[in-house]
């Protein structure tokens, strides 16, 4: 074909408001984990043009800030200043901020190519995907093999807050980010745990074990309890996640520490402490 036949379609799309609803009206209606992937990706989108560190935080701050104000002025029942007031499906967004201000798009000491590769997936990825890199999925294995079984009817164990205040001396946990399962076991393990997880007879063995660290399945019940989360946690996310271990002096070990997002470190304030600032500069942007 010459290419003088080649055509070319043009679209024109018309695009009219139809609906005029009020804001009160358009919060409680629009689907909650929607909308927090709605916000999430709009965050990481309004934040590149910016600074890539202290600017784009506190480009998510004000966005933030602007969103529950406006809830707080023309939605919220009460309007009492000591009451930070979150309606009810954007509860979390201060913690998915939160959880952004810590990611690989703003802390300081990511390198250029693994910020580039977040940002690539971030702005590609499903809303489950979005959520599940900022906010990682934590369970305690050893609870589950203390309890012998996984949950009736299909459900998951139940989830931690990403916070080191909740890890148990000598516990095992394991962490989901929708892209990579990690695992965690404490120094102060007993040797039985490890060598029915890990294969191997003690934490010693374990922590002089080379990188990658196979984790294959034993005979045994907890191996057995273990993989059937691992399963689990696959099917749930639609894929098949690589399963690194963390311990301490490897490359993985920062990486677990690192989505521990509501903990205080050096890449910003805990969770409450957000939370508390972010109440302020709503007092403030309302008086």
């Amino acid at each position: 074909m010459s290419p003088s036949c080649i055509h070319f379609p043009s679209c024109i799309g018309l695009c009219r408001a139809v609906w005029q609803p009020s804001l009160s009206s358009v919060m409680p209606q629009a689907g909650q984990s929607r909308r927090k992937c709605c916000c999430c990706v709009l965050q990481v989108a309004v934040t590149l043009p910016g600074g890539m560190t202290g600017a784009g935080k506190e480009l998510i701050l004000a966005r933030i800030t602007g969103i529950l104000s406006a809830y707080r002025k023309y939605c919220a029942t009460s309007s009492s200043s000591v009451q930070l007031i979150l309606p009810e499906a954007l509860k979390l967004l201060p913690l998915y901020s939160l959880a952004l201000q810590k990611s690989p798009l703003l802390r300081p000491d990511v390198r250029i190519d693994e910020r580039s590769l977040w940002i690539a997936t971030m702005v590609s990825a499903s809303c489950p995907r979005t959520l599940g890199l900022l906010h990682p999925r934590l369970f305690a294995v050893h609870q589950l093999i203390a309890a012998g079984s996984m949950p009736p009817a299909g459900h998951l164990p139940e989830q931690l807050v990403l916070s080191s205040e909740v890890l148990d001396q000598g516990g095992v946990y394991l962490l989901d980010n929708g892209a990579d399962l990690l695992i965690y076991m404490d120094q102060e393990a007993n040797d039985k745990l490890v060598q029915d997880v890990f294969g191997m007879p003690n934490m010693e063995a374990l922590l002089r074990a080379p990188q990658p660290l196979p984790v294959i399945q034993q005979d045994n019940p907890a191996s057995r309890l273990l993989f059937e989360l691992l399963t689990a946690l696959r099917l749930s996310r639609c894929a098949f996640m690589r399963l690194r271990v963390a311990k301490k002096g490897d490359p993985y070990y920062p990486l677990f520490v690192n989505m521990m997002v509501e903990d205080r470190s050096t890449a910003g304030m805990s969770y409450v402490e957000y939370l508390c600032h972010v109440h302020r500069q709503i007092q403030d942007k309302m008086s």
